[in-house]
């Protein structure tokens, strides 16, 4: 996320009262990334590449933005329309 989107997370309407239901959102994560790059002073992509990804010896693991979907054993996306799965297309996921 960049900077300017992590100062716009102050603008964002509760669609909720405070803490009155479950509510998730990926948003924070998101900001925990930006932070982390920000006090590593490196990528979210390389920060995970060095603590969990080489200690945890995840060396078949990437990332879907860089992935070579031919030469990969990724998992391929599927969805499911009028009661039939299909594979999704691919570029919604980069």
């Amino acid at each position: 996320m960049s900077t300017f989107g992590c100062r716009r997370l102050r603008f964002f309407e509760p669609v909720v009262p405070f803490r009155s239901e479950y509510l998730y959102t990926n948003n924070m994560y998101v900001l925990a990334g930006a932070v982390a790059e920000t006090l590593e002073e490196d990528t979210w992509e390389n920060l995970i590449m060095r603590y969990i990804y080489e200690p945890l010896e995840m060396a078949s693991s990437s990332f879907v933005d860089v992935l070579d979907w031919d030469n990969s054993q990724a998992a391929v996306p599927y969805t499911s329309s009028n009661g039939y799965r299909e594979e999704a297309p691919r570029e919604l996921f980069v």
